[in-house]
């Protein structure tokens, strides 16, 4: 089965505060997946890479195996 969303490598930072470094994903039809963490920890961060509402400064993120570009 193909991956719905898969990323790799990806990284962010606001500033010089980094917050992503190198996640990698893999969610399959049916997957139940759990982002957890302290405050601060990025876990927003991810949610918006992975809505497509901001791009990471490192890294891809693919949708049913298409590469996005922002």
């Amino acid at each position: 089965m193909n991956a719905l969303i898969e990323i790799s490598d990806v990284w962010m930072s606001y500033g010089a505060t980094q917050v992503l470094r190198g996640i990698n994903l893999s969610a399959e039809e049916g997957d139940f997946i759990v982002i957890r963490g302290k405050s601060g920890a990025g876990k927003t961060t991810l949610l918006k890479i992975m809505g497509l509402l901001e791009p990471p400064d490192k890294g891809e993120v693919k949708i049913f195996g298409k590469a996005t570009r922002m």
